[in-house]
């Protein structure tokens, strides 16, 4: 009697959980966004209320201005000269038009923000450079080293040039975040310099 309650005690308990020993410890691999950039502002908001108000303004007026000479020529009487009529708008609109074209030379010079980027996974940096233009922002996506110092008066102005292009950037009309690393850039060289590992020698492979 005493042996076979032992053995049905033995049948009654639940089994012991086994638990694996792993020689190599496993590792999660957590997939890595390439696409995602980290970005490190360096100026922002530049350029003034004056520049930010002359591209629309000078678009408003290119309109107005067609309009009225449509609207001269539209309405004008069998009886006026219609050579004069169409040297009187043609004069408008080529005013308009050295206006706006003027107003567009000034502001496709004018820098509004510079950020230094980096793609995750990839150790080169970029540089993204806001320019003001007419109307809508134009964003050039340069290398450090494309940067070429032109002029610097010491203080907030700089002239520098991106490939053939000449631009303007006054810090004083806007956010200077890292004045150290504007400075940096404007020699031509990244902001992080990183160094590339060399294995020792007779190390093996």
């Amino acid at each position: 009697m005493l042996r076979a309650a032992t053995s049905l005690s033995r049948s009654l308990v639940a089994p012991a959980v086994q638990t694996r020993n792993f020689a190599v410890k496993p590792t999660i691999q957590v997939p890595v966004d390439k696409s995602k950039v980290h970005e490190t502002p360096i100026v922002q908001n530049c350029g003034g209320d004056l520049m930010r108000w002359m591209g629309p303004g000078s678009r408003f007026q290119m309109y107005c201005a067609l309009l009225l000479s449509g609207s001269l020529v539209y309405q004008a009487d069998a009886s006026v000269n219609m050579i004069e009529m169409l040297t009187t708008t043609g004069a408008i609109c080529s005013a308009s038009a050295t206006v706006f074209f003027g107003a567009k030379r000034v502001c496709d010079r004018v820098v509004t923000d510079v950020v230094s980027c980096r793609r995750v996974g990839d150790p080169n940096e970029f540089v993204r450079v806001s320019v003001m233009g007419v109307g809508v922002k134009e964003v050039l996506e340069v290398a450090p080293k494309d940067f070429k110092l032109l002029g610097h008066d010491g203080q907030d102005a700089y002239s520098f040039a991106l490939g053939g292009r000449r631009l303007q950037l006054d810090t004083s009309t806007g956010e200077c975040l890292n004045r150290k690393g504007l400075d940096i850039l404007m020699q031509g060289r990244p902001l992080v310099t990183r160094k590339v590992k060399q294995g020792k020698k007779g190390s093996r492979r």
